[in-house]
């Protein structure tokens, strides 16, 4: 009833508190055109900009999102929260060197700040610092339990450090205050394949894919493809694979499962085909050189598999000088 309310409002032509209140249930498109109608008589309200970065931010729209707060930081250079979204704008686009300027210029107008001290966070998990961003994020979580950004981030640093267990603690966390977060949810459900809660992980992880609004997120997707492997669900495994390889084409690991899946399958030339794109795609992997190895094998290809055989002795010659030093 409420939201229906708030879109009347916002039909009837912009409205401050209405904008506001579309912003807050996550209604971030209707909320964009509510703010942007707002700036036609206030372009230099910075408090407009950043709400209208926000919710650009929010729904992809990133090259106008960092528009949004850079205009707002010409309005108000000091502006925190417009620093703070050009981080988040940045690590989203795979910007890591300008998030950490533009983190540190928001820690620099006030070192106390959650949110400051967050988007630092942030940059040190996207940049793989994890005992520092570790030290930070359990003192934001520590300091306010219902920190649901930062027991996300923390969640997210345990994620990519693959310590499941500890990531679905701080997810769960997170989730219960902010359950609208649809990246808490495919990291949590990842979670569970990964730590055994196998029919639980399955179900999330159908429902997820099912949804039209969840993004294709690779690890979420392989997960399942991984899944339906090993419980020997070969035919389906490998029709998910095929869909994996549609949207990510070029991604070594999703021509890896393609090409497991088509050895599982018998389909030997189709299996070294994608084999050999995973390995061409990614050179240094070795687990995709293994795989084609054991294809050229079930080939004859005896040549082929020599060479496959020569480059991962040498690589692991290389390690273990590596591990004498």
């Amino acid at each position: 009833m409420l939201m229906a309310v708030l879109l009347g409002l916002a039909l009837a032509g912009a409205d401050r508190t209405a904008a506001d209140q579309l912003y807050e249930h996550g209604q971030y498109q209707e909320a964009a055109r509510q703010y942007g109608q707002l700036l036609e008589a206030n372009p230099h309200d910075a408090s407009l900009l950043i709400r209208l970065g926000d919710c650009q931010q929010q729904i992809g729209q990133f090259p106008a999102a960092e528009s949004a707060f850079r205009r707002a930081l010409e309005a108000a250079p000091d502006s925190l929260p417009a620093w703070v979204g050009l981080t988040d704008v940045f690590l989203a686009e795979g910007r890591p060197g300008d998030a950490q300027q533009s983190s540190s210029r928001a820690l620099a107008l006030n070192s106390n700040n959650r949110d400051a001290r967050r988007a630092v966070a942030h940059v040190l998990v996207a940049t793989n610092h994890f005992f520092q961003a570790d030290e930070m994020l359990r003192a934001l979580t520590g300091s306010d339990p219902k920190d649901a950004k930062s027991w996300f981030l923390l969640g997210e640093l345990m994620y990519r450090g693959a310590y499941y267990h500890a990531a679905q603690e701080s997810l769960d966390k997170s989730l219960a205050l902010q359950p609208a977060n649809v990246q808490a949810r495919i990291y949590r459900t990842v979670c569970l394949v990964k730590t055994g809660a196998l029919q639980e992980g399955e179900a999330e992880c159908q429902r997820l894919m099912l949804d039209p609004a969840t993004p294709k997120d690779l690890d979420l997707w392989l997960t399942y493809v991984e899944l339906l492997y090993n419980s020997e669900r070969t035919s389906d495994a490998l029709r998910v694979a095929n869909e994996v390889t549609g949207f990510a084409p070029a991604h070594p690991i999703a021509r890896y499962w393609l090409a497991k899946c088509l050895l599982q399958s018998g389909k030997l030339a189709d299996a070294s085909v994608e084999a050999e794109q995973a390995v061409a795609a990614a050179p240094q992997l070795p687990f995709a050189r293994t795989l084609l190895l054991q294809i050229y094998r079930k080939q004859g290809r005896t040549a082929d598999a020599a060479r496959q055989a020569d480059w991962l002795r040498e690589y692991e010659d290389r390690r273990a000088r590596r591990d004498l030093k």
